[in-house]
């Protein structure tokens, strides 16, 4: 299918304050919805890196929207496209974006929002219909389960961590980066590559720091402790974490909905927090930032940096490489070798890269959910039947760590030495 982009244009200056704008495209036969609000520190560039220009459409499309876990009953919004195909170009809409909100988002390709519904302008028309939301709910899990599946990666949209706290923890990030490079060292970790990364030959203009351990108060604290922070430093911190933490345990609980699982997936797992800066350069401008590389663990939570991009994932179906354009306030979602190996194969452990598009300095803050502390890596025995034998054995996440390290396998193929199918 053929896609036609073109500039969204909202008829006057006063609709394009008050209303929350939203995009609409087809790619491969799925619909395209995004959502993005005018932010006043963004400016002109930034800006137009959040506005959203989609448009063309060969068939009817369905978009469920769902409400916040406390309301009763919700609309369920089906959006039917003209005949022609054509959108428009004013598309005007009113949107209620209240409660948390998933989108699944197949990088640029694949969105739906999790909201309560509004009314759509234009060459829309929507049809209201009530249903429970506790069905909206579980259609929205498989739809996350699918993204899991066919991308490993999404981004997510109204996800309960506020934009206030998110600027205010990059503001802290990026203070916290700035100091002098002896108060960064005081930064260790007990597990090698937890901790402080200063530049060096391997990664020429990539630093970091980290929490291990970051859902627990006490390792927050000694982290703010090294570096000296100060009581709204620390407040942040200890904030930003446990929000994170609280999501990443949402997304678990939603994930094993999807596949139709009960239990407690993320409890007793490790967890990291990471805080990364770029340093891009003109000399550096072209190069790569962080090789190519699937995350290690199960998920990783990660908010990017508002304008500078730079992060590129490989498309599961194509093999190509497809640029993660920068969308403020939303966090994305990448899919690690753990979910891999808990699903059984289904999941995907996306693979992905930074690469330096221009000379300016770019940072992200990520949490990754590692694997368990205390037991084995293991599929679920739910996912496990005559058709679909076990692909791997059971394995410590902290072995597998290592020899991720040891046999220079950063895509995830040191996955192989746990194949079934090798013992």
């Amino acid at each position: 299918m053929v896609v036609e982009r073109r500039r969204l244009e909202l008829a006057s200056a006063e609709t394009r304050q008050s209303i929350l704008r939203r995009t609409v495209d087809l790619e491969h036969g799925a619909l395209i919805l995004r959502s993005s609000m005018p932010h006043p520190g963004l400016g002109r560039r930034g800006q137009d890196a959040a506005d959203n220009s989609l448009l063309k459409a060969e068939k009817l499309v369905e978009i469920p929207y769902i409400a916040d876990e406390n309301a009763d009953e919700d609309p369920d919004v089906t959006v039917t496209l003209k005949n022609d195909g054509s959108i428009g170009k004013r598309l005007k809409e009113a949107f209620l974006a209240k409660g948390k909100a998933f989108v699944l988002e197949q990088v640029r390709v694949f969105v739906v929002a999790m909201a309560k519904g509004g009314s759509t302008k234009e060459e829309l028309r929507a049809r209201c219909s009530r249903r429970r939301s506790n069905a909206s709910r579980s259609r929205l899990a498989e739809k996350l389960v699918r993204a899991c599946e066919e991308w490993g990666c999404f981004r997510l949209i109204n996800h309960g961590v506020s934009e206030k706290l998110m600027s205010e923890t990059k503001a802290v990030t990026r203070s916290f980066l700035d100091l002098p490079l002896e108060i960064k060292m005081r930064n260790p970790s007990p597990v090698e590559g937890k901790g402080y990364i200063p530049l060096n030959y391997a990664t020429p203009v990539f630093e970091g720091m980290g929490i291990f351990e970051s859902a627990s108060p006490g390792a927050v604290d000694d982290f703010c402790n090294q570096l000296g922070a100060s009581p709204h430093q620390r407040e942040i911190m200890f904030k930003y974490s446990q929000a994170l933490y609280d999501l990443a345990q949402d997304l678990g609980a939603k994930l094993l909905e999807g596949m139709g699982l009960h239990g407690d997936l993320f409890n007793g797992w490790s967890c990291q927090l990471r805080l990364n800066k770029y340093h891009n350069t003109p000399q550096s401008v072209g190069q790569t930032g962080a090789v190519m590389h699937s995350d290690p663990g199960f998920l990783t939570i990660l908010q990017d940096d508002e304008i500078i991009g730079g992060l590129e994932a490989v498309s599961r179906n194509t093999g190509e490489l497809v640029p993660v354009d920068p969308m403020p306030g939303t966090l994305m979602v990448n899919i690690g070798d753990i979910a891999k190996v808990w699903s059984n194969g289904r999941f995907c452990n996306v693979k992905h890269r930074v690469q330096c598009y221009e000379a300016k300095i770019r940072t992200s803050i990520a949490l990754f959910v590692l694997g368990p502390r205390d037991t084995k890596v293991e599929t679920r025995h739910e996912l496990v039947d005559s058709e679909h034998p076990n692909l791997y054995i059971p394995f410590d996440f902290e072995e597998y760590r290592t020899l991720r390290i040891t046999t220079r396998a950063p895509t995830g193929g040191a996955l192989e030495l746990f194949r079934a199918t090798n013992f």
